[in-house]
């Protein structure tokens, strides 16, 4: 048995990072895997055709999509079904959809009902993941007290942009889907546009043509939510030394500008370059407190709780159903609620003074993450998940 992983460059270099993981994972299930790297494509190119031939290789898989050649994703040319790890939302890639031979799932339960509603069947939930060997080394240093690891969306830059741009009843939809995405655990930001799209009555001829205003208000909403959330989060914390590590998120509406911009009134807080994936890692492993924000999924998972518990420090996360159906608050995570950026603060100061109750509480996550959420058990419910599928069609 064959599978082949398509990688391809994307900021911080997580997506080849998970293929690598889940490829050692097939193959400790006794499965050959191969990589094939957008960037090496021509160096690799008997492995594609190796990939390409559905008498050798099951199937081809890759993070997020895959560019597709005349609306037709390779799947649909070779006959190799193609599996496509969704692990943003899914409305950016709805192209996809399109596919008669590929396979999706999804890190968010809410992800899975959008696919659901556009009357693709071939889907699942497949949360994120981490390698059964990452772990702290044994007395690990931890010289930061609090991390977090991500990007600059400059909220309040985006906001003047539309405020300036767009018609009035546009910016109302766009800020009233914020402030509903924002103060909720369970509201994501497709179903918060849609319902006011449709109570506002705003006119589509089709639902071709809503859906495309509803992705086009998505765009604003989430880069918006992305940024206000994660900034208020290091806001909250002000005696606690914080190192944030993160670039600038690509958009088009200019200026965008960066951490020190967005965290500028903060004394205690220390902006470094960003790193790849791998030294991300890294620097979990010396910290004792790591920041997740991630009010884009309502119903799932980020790796950053994950990584964070394997490599022995305290996640504190944005709070959302799967995380309450899942973990427990105190137990073996911390969760803020929405809108509750203020009492993160407390909870800093109170498990940096008690590094026994840290640990106490990170050793409980850990082994829950060891247990259920690494690439060798979403190898398992992978192929678990393919038994409940309707048939692929071939190519």
């Amino acid at each position: 048995m064959h599978i082949a992983f398509l990688s391809n460059y994307n900021l911080y270099e997580s997506k080849r990072y998970f293929c690598a993981r889940f490829a050692e994972a097939f193959n400790r299930l006794g499965i050959e895997t191969s990589i094939i790297d957008y960037h090496t494509l021509q160096q690799q190119r008997m492995e594609f055709i190796r990939a390409s031939n559905p008498q050798e290789t099951v199937f081809t898989c890759s993070f997020n999509s895959m560019i597709s050649e005349d609306g037709k994703y390779i799947s649909d040319h070779t006959g190799v079904p193609h599996l496509a790890f969704f692990v943003d939302p899914a409305y950016n890639y709805r192209d996809v959809l399109k596919s008669k031979n590929t396979i999706i799932t999804c890190v968010d339960h809410g992800d899975c009902e959008y696919i659901y509603s556009k009357n693709f069947s071939k889907t699942f939930f497949l949360a994120h993941a981490v390698e059964r060997e990452l772990e702290p080394a044994m007395n690990q240093e931890r010289p930061y007290e609090v991390v977090f690891l991500g990007s600059c969306y400059d909220h309040e830059n985006l906001r003047a942009y539309w405020r300036q741009t767009m018609e009035k009843n546009d910016i109302e939809i766009i800020e009233k889907a914020i402030e509903i995405v924002l103060s909720d655990n369970k509201t994501s930001v497709y179903p918060a546009i849609k319902k006011i799209v449709q109570e506002e009555a705003c006119f589509c001829e089709n639902e071709s043509e809503l859906e495309d205003k509803i992705i086009h208000y998505a765009y604003y909403v989430d880069n918006y939510m992305r940024g206000k959330d994660r900034t208020e989060l290091i806001l909250s914390i002000k005696n606690a030394q914080v190192h944030v590590f993160g670039d600038l998120c690509w958009r088009r509406e200019k200026p965008i500008l960066g951490w020190e911009y967005s965290l500028r009134t903060m004394q205690n807080v220390t902006i470094h370059p960003a790193v790849n994936y791998e030294k991300g890692l890294e620097i979990l492993k010396q910290s004792k407190i790591c920041l997740n924000s991630m009010p884009f999924f309502k119903n799932g998972t980020h790796e950053r709780i994950f990584n964070g518990l394997a490599c022995g420090a305290l996640p504190i996360t944005s709070d959302n159903l799967w995380i309450r159906r899942n973990f427990e608050h105190a137990e073996n995570i911390l969760i803020y609620s929405p809108h509750k950026w203020a009492e993160v603060d407390t909870w800093v100061e109170e498990y940096l003074k008690k590094p026994l109750k840290r640990k106490e509480v990170i050793a409980k996550g850990r082994e829950k993450v060891m247990k259920e959420h690494t690439w060798d058990v979403r190898a398992q419910q992978l192929f678990d998940g393919f038994e409940n599928l309707p048939q692929i069609e071939e190519g």
